[in-house]
């Protein structure tokens, strides 16, 4: 027995399935049936993957004079170039897609680009032939923990022998699926259940229970689906901070509009920030919760800014913390706002999720 993998999404005609036409299992030319719907329901499972992580560098200290978009190598792995905080779905994903622009100075030596998880130090090398020029792009993938509910992804460009590699943007997303597995998943209590080909064959019967599943297993893609809004990391050996400020009250340092999706009520975050003397805070909060005279998560920057940067980790499941509340289907904000000397956001990422 086989289960169905599309390369591509082929939406099928209402009319396949009106009330008088008869139940057939597709797999026949342009005739729709059973077997398309379930080849789709995969479809969806393994290629409908949206980025967790999307940012665009500024130029880091490393870097030459002018303000150049992008980081820089170093000669070996050294200090952690980005840092983003990531969900780890339960399901079948087991391998994180990375894609960067990336350039190689060198004439004579390929570069790499590291790309390590905080949390066991597994990581991959991605290769960046030498003379490759801006905005070339390199992909790998790096393996999820998937014992984990969520993890620290770390970028650590190494140049080769000679020249100098450079990071100018970096995406990383869930990596889409070659098959589909035989093994049942279960996520917010509602399982997906792969079909066999041989479950939806021509002499195969069709009951409500096959289309019970098949509501089920869309709705797990639904609960599944990655609707990030916003995955950002400053450069971590920054020339210029990109959101620092001293203050001895509140300041909003960013604001980020998003459309909450529908169902999803939650918004689960993680991020990245420091001052460099005294006392800091920061303090989060989606513009409606506020409106409606929610209680903001404030929580101490740690002081300092070093490599790995781990004390510099603030996230939703912290003590006194949580996730922030939106209204599926409205658009809104995350406010953030920073008090301290050169109180710092470094980075941040935050994503949906169901009650």
């Amino acid at each position: 027995m086989s289960r169905p993998l599309p390369t591509e999404f082929d939406a099928a005609d209402d009319t396949y399935y009106a009330p008088t036409r008869p139940i057939i299992n597709g797999q026949h030319g342009t005739i729709k049936g059973e077997h398309d719907l379930a080849s789709q329901c995969h479809y969806l499972l393994g290629h409908a993957r949206t980025p967790i992580v999307r940012t665009i560098f500024n130029a880091d200290q490393s870097a030459g004079a002018g303000l150049q978009p992008y980081v820089v190598g170093a000669a070996t792995e050294g200090l952690v170039k980005a840092a983003w905080f990531v969900p780890c779905l339960s399901g079948p994903w087991v391998n994180w897609e990375i894609v960067a622009l990336v350039e190689n100075t060198s004439v004579a030596h390929a570069a790499t680009v590291r790309v390590k998880r905080a949390s066991d130090g597994t990581y991959v090398d991605i290769n960046v032939p030498y003379t490759s020029g801006q905005w070339t792009r390199v992909t790998g993938t790096l393996a999820i923990d998937t014992a984990r509910s969520y993890d620290s992804l770390q970028l650590h460009p190494i140049n080769g022998t000679t020249g100098e590699v450079r990071v100018h943007d970096i995406e990383i997303r869930y990596a889409p699926l070659g098959s589909v597995a035989a093994s049942k998943f279960t996520l917010g209590g509602v399982t997906f259940r792969p079909f066999d080909d041989s479950e939806v064959a021509a002499d195969a019967p069709l009951s409500v229970a096959f289309r019970n599943r098949l509501y089920a297993n869309l709705e797990f893609i639904r609960r599944a689906h990655t609707d990030s809004v916003v995955g950002w990391s400053d450069s971590a050996l920054y020339r210029v901070a990109a959101y620092q400020y001293t203050s001895v009250g509140y300041t909003v340092a960013a604001r980020i509009p998003f459309m909450a999706p529908a169902h999803k009520s939650y918004l689960r975050w993680g991020l990245y920030g420091f001052v460099t003397s005294g006392t800091g805070y920061v303090r989060l909060s989606t513009l409606r919760s506020r409106a409606a005279g929610a209680v903001d998560y404030e929580k101490q920057l740690a002081v300092g800014w070093t490599s790995p940067h781990t004390s510099n980790l603030i996230k939703y499941d912290d003590t006194n913390m949580g996730a922030l509340t939106c209204t599926p289907g409205e658009s809104d904000e995350i406010m953030i706002e920073l008090k301290g000397t050169n109180a710092t956001l470094m980075g941040i990422v935050a994503w949906a999720v169901d009650p």
